[in-house]
């Protein structure tokens, strides 16, 4: 079976510097709720959907994750 991967639409503070692409394999893929993730890491939501430069992140206006 093939690994997944994700397209990032935004150049995240998350990516390395230098990183030129714009995909990544996933390797571990656990579903929840965003509500939970909110509620339980907002710290980890923070960073992880932070815009590089940018005074914004990705929004996460959908229920699951």
């Amino acid at each position: 079976m093939p690994m997944k991967k994700i397209k990032f639409s935004e150049d995240y503070e998350k990516l390395p510097v230098d990183w030129v692409g714009t995909e990544a394999t996933l390797i571990a893929v656990y579903p929840e709720k965003v509500k939970n993730l909110k509620a339980r890491y907002s710290f980890f939501l923070e960073y992880d959907t932070k815009v590089r430069g940018e005074d914004r992140h990705y929004p996460l206006n959908f229920n699951d994750a």
